[in-house]
């Protein structure tokens, strides 16, 4: 086509516009909204993405997983209810140091963070275990006063439960067992049973501890689901950490962390979390006790279980409860005098819309003072069990933590922190301290196994310590007499004296980074580069030829990680869907705006132009079109997208606060955002445009001039 047929066809094209300027601006405008919805959802759907990468990888998992690659089972940090009750075998790095100076090495990797899992069981006793407990301590210790402090204290519990089970004994299946259990609580209340504590303590104690103490089916266990970590480098690695009560567990210390979601959701007193449900129900959720049903049945239900504070409050604390209840029900002299704390915790607990906010005011300020309010207390030491083959001990509760932005997703209350050394201990790792204390007893009760190659020089030659190893191939040699855990004078300490030894140690980065562990996670400084990363830090692993594989961080999130595949694949559909539609829409409208110019088309082949005139000038006329409506929806969805990125958008539930990676989405926008929506549709309007027009031209003039406007 030459120079001047190619003006010619542009200037038909734009005064073909102009003439037809309704109908242009009508399928400008179809184009338009096409384009900036195609820009919009995008652009939405890639933030969500990054967004729900984010909620994981900057709280747990890290950008890549390293575990061993011998493991008889998949790692997955984030299950549906992670590990508990069923222990993966993941097998171990042995040595964490080496492999995170390798894999540090990487110019993409920004930290190499050392991990394990594992759970583990609290059984904290009920409020008779814990009263026996400090009654046999005031008996150790000879104080007198104590001593009928704690015995008050159980005379008190003895005789509120003597209560409740007469209150129950009627509805009871088993009259036999409940009649025998308040025979024994009156014994208990008898002067001969205390006449008997002071001659024999211990039968005392023991038929109170076996028949007494079973009695309060208060002191359920608790499980709880923990991540091993060096809790100094875990922070700094994962920025959503943030230490909401307490302190931060102290560099190369000992002891736990908990989540702040099941401290307030599993641990608090359940009374104190039925207001605090409630206040966010009335206050954030614009609900009303009085029309919500659920609201009701839930208080009714959580309500009676006030008979907890009953069995934690004293003489003197549960007169003074009676006297500030009496003054916040207005309740007549008369009333007060004929009624007990229990009748007056019920009228309480019988929450309307218009009491609330002056029960709640009342509840926090008056009675949490008094009660329990959590199971365990930030300070308090905690004794771990580990529901496996592993070991036991105590640690230190230090504070409560949670990942900023996802507190309020299901994932984010998964796991507590723990420190490297006590996960070792519980999860059976052989450490430098086992070792020690197993030389101690091997030599204190001469029970040593010998390595069978050197059963005979053991016997009848060189029987110095410094030269057997245990037949599990763990060395007990003289190199170990620096250890930091050295026990005084080669004999084992008592336990309390190793229990606070334990509290008071303090490791260094190299003791926690030299021993072993589950796997490692890797964050990286550009997200963006995860593949290409992963593919070399593969290799780097072969080349170096370390017993591990590499996983995304996807996968490491076992259910969770599955989980986000549905949605990237519901909102895949989702924009899928929606250029569909704009491309069904858009391509309608090209058609029938060209169908309808049949005449012109009929027309401009009676006056002598040719097929490629046509042709030519449909197809410039739809491009300039496209182009002019496509940069101004591109340019409306660039706009929004910027605006929503600077205030957010809210997440209307707690499941969108996964999806949005926090309370707001601050949707972004790049490059491929800007140009897919007006590209597609280009091409879209072009082919749209060019096959009804090539039909037209097929059309002999005569008949395409009879053709109806």
């Amino acid at each position: 086509m030459s120079w001047s047929a190619l003006q010619l066809v542009f200037e038909l094209s734009w005064r073909s516009l102009w003439n037809h300027r309704v109908k242009s601006i009508v399928v400008g405008t179809i184009i338009l909204f096409g384009v900036f919805l195609l820009v919009v959802a995008d652009a939405l759907l890639e933030s969500i993405n990054n967004a729900m990468e984010s909620s994981i990888t900057s709280s747990i998992t890290g950008h890549l997983q390293v575990y061993d690659k011998n493991a008889e089972d998949k790692l997955s940090l984030m299950g549906i209810i992670g590990n508990r009750g069923a222990k993966p075998s993941l097998g171990k790095i042995a040595n964490f140091a080496a492999v995170r100076d390798i894999l540090a090495s990487h110019p993409n990797v920004s930290a190499v963070v050392p991990m394990g899992t594992d759970s583990t069981i609290v059984y904290q006793g009920n409020r008779v275990d814990k009263t026996l407990a400090s009654l046999r301590l005031a008996l150790k210790q000879g104080d007198d006063s104590e001593q009928r402090n704690q015995i008050e204290k159980l005379l008190m519990l003895v005789g509120k439960l003597e209560e409740q089970y007469r209150l129950t004994i009627d509805v009871s299946n088993n009259q036999e067992k409940f009649h025998a259990a308040i025979e024994d609580l009156q014994t208990v209340q008898g002067v001969s049973f205390w006449r008997s504590f002071d001659e024999d303590q211990e039968s005392a104690l023991q038929f109170l501890d076996t028949r007494i103490a079973p009695l309060v089916s208060e002191a359920n266990p608790i499980f709880l689901e923990f991540l091993a970590t060096d809790i100094v480098r875990f922070k700094e690695a994962f920025y959503r950490f943030k230490l909401v009560e307490g302190q931060m567990l102290p560099d190369g210390a000992r002891g736990i962390m908990i989540n702040h979601t099941q401290y307030e959701e599993y641990l608090k007193d359940r009374i104190a979390r039925m207001f605090d449900v409630i206040y966010v129900a009335l206050n954030t959720e614009n609900r009303a006790i009085k029309t919500d049903l659920e609201l009701q049945y839930y208080i009714r239900r959580r309500a009676k279980e006030y008979q907890l504070w009953l069995l934690s409050l004293d003489a003197q604390s549960s007169e003074k409860m009676k006297t500030e209840l009496v003054d916040l029900l207005n309740t007549s002299p008369q009333m007060a005098n004929n009624n007990n704390l229990e009748f007056f915790i019920q009228q309480f607990l019988n929450l309307t819309d218009e009491n609330f906010d002056r029960h709640y005011r009342f509840f926090y300020d008056r009675i949490a003072p008094m009660i329990q309010l959590y199971q365990i207390n930030i300070g308090d030491l905690i004794p771990l069990q580990n529901l496996g083959p592993g070991s036991s001990l105590k640690a230190k509760f230090y504070g409560t933590f949670q990942f900023e932005g996802v507190e309020d997703s299901g994932f984010s209350g998964i796991y507590n922190l723990i420190d490297l050394m006590s996960f070792r201990d519980l999860y059976g790792f052989m450490t430098e301290e086992k070792k020690w204390e197993m030389l101690q007893l091997k030599k204190e009760f001469s029970t040593v196994e010998f390595d069978r190659t050197a059963v005979e020089d053991a016997l009848f030659g060189d029987t110095s310590w410094s030269s057997l190893n245990d037949v599990n191939g763990d060395d007990f040699s003289d190199e170990h007499q620096d250890n930091e855990f050295e026990l005084e004078q080669g004999v084992l300490v008592n336990t309390q004296d190793r229990l606070q030894t334990l509290i008071e140690a303090r490791y260094t980065r190299d003791q926690l980074d030299r021993g072993p562990v589950l796997s490692a996670a890797i964050v990286l400084k550009n997200p963006k580069l995860l593949q290409q990363t992963e593919n070399e830090i593969n290799q780097l692993i072969i080349d170096k030829k370390l017993p591990l594989q590499v996983i995304d961080w996807q996968t490491a999130a076992g259910f969770v990680g599955q989980m986000i595949q549905v949605m990237q694949i519901v909102l895949f559909t989702f924009i899928v869907f929606v250029f569909c539609i704009s491309m069904v829409v858009v391509n309608n409208a090209m058609l029938l705006a060209t169908m309808q110019r049949y005449t012109e088309i009929g027309t401009l082949r009676a006056i002598g132009a040719g097929r490629g005139i046509i042709l030519g000038m449909f197809f410039i006329e739809s491009l300039m079109l496209t182009i002019i409506a496509g940069g101004i929806g591109g340019l409306l969805g660039f706009l929004l997208v910027q605006y929503l990125g600077t205030i957010g958008i809210p997440a209307p539930t707690y499941e969108f606060k996964f999806l949005f990676g926090g309370e707001l989405l601050f949707p972004q926008i790049d490059r491929d955002n800007i140009y897919m929506g007006p590209i597609v549709i280009i091409a879209v309007s072009v082919v749209a445009t060019l096959y009804p027009a090539l039909l037209a031209t097929r059309v002999p003039p005569v008949v395409a001039l009879t053709a109806q406007e």
